[in-house]
């Protein structure tokens, strides 16, 4: 088994290469809205240092979201142009669970928190490593809401941090998701036999996609 893992759910990005369940590569970058131009390139690049190609690829996991609009969907549509020639299996994985993955087995009450625009963090709540809630909120809200003991992760975690004074806060600064956890949470789906069929998937929105509506007739 030979995994590639593409995580395009925001402005910071990352690829991964795992042979069997040993990660064999990964970089990240942060990307400033060339998602599109510079994805393959660092995922063919990163298969060459570790000694493979493109076709030697098996299996696909991607970071579905919450994120930005246009880079999920290119990260997505990317694995899914892989996939589909050969059938290869895809799992896909929610970003906030790649973010709290390192830590939900460590902490009782833990707050993945992604920036989404307009003031507010995505969020999810994990309890004694399982996932309870998902939400939308300001970080002020949600700080106010988090029951006493909770911590807090993921790429929002230093605006919580800039309102509690740091307290609570697990993780380092950006980027704080690895692709190696991808990795490893994509091979614990493929050992179960679970994959994502590519007509079911679709990105993860914070909020629906703004759409533009036409203009009343003057």
């Amino acid at each position: 088994m030979i995994t590639l893992a593409v995580d395009t759910s925001t402005q910071y990005a990352g690829v991964g290469v795992s042979v069997g369940n040993e990660i064999v590569g990964e970089q990240c970058w942060r990307s400033n809205r060339n998602h599109g131009s510079e994805l393959l390139p660092v995922a063919s690049h990163l298969l060459k240092l570790s000694h493979l190609a493109m076709q030697d690829v098996t299996h696909l996991a991607v970071a579905k979201g919450p994120g930005g609009f246009s880079a999920l969907r290119v990260g997505i549509g990317t694995v899914k142009g892989l996939a589909l020639p050969h059938s290869l299996p895809v799992a896909g994985v929610s970003t906030l669970e790649l973010e709290a993955a390192p830590f939900t087995n460590l902490l009782e009450t833990l707050y993945a928190v992604l920036p989404v625009g307009r003031g507010e963090v995505a969020w999810a709540l994990y309890s004694q490593g399982n996932l309870k809630e998902t939400g939308l909120d300001s970080p002020l809200t949600l700080l106010n809401k988090a029951p006493k003991g909770s911590h807090f992760c993921g790429e929002a975690a230093e605006t919580i941090a800039e309102i509690n004074g740091g307290k609570m806060i697990v993780g380092g600064p950006p980027p704080t998701r690895r692709p190696s956890w991808l990795l490893r949470l994509a091979f614990e789906r493929f050992a179960r036999g679970e994959e994502d069929p590519l007509d079911e998937l679709e990105p993860i929105y914070a909020r629906a996609p703004s759409i533009s509506k036409p203009r009343s007739p003057r």
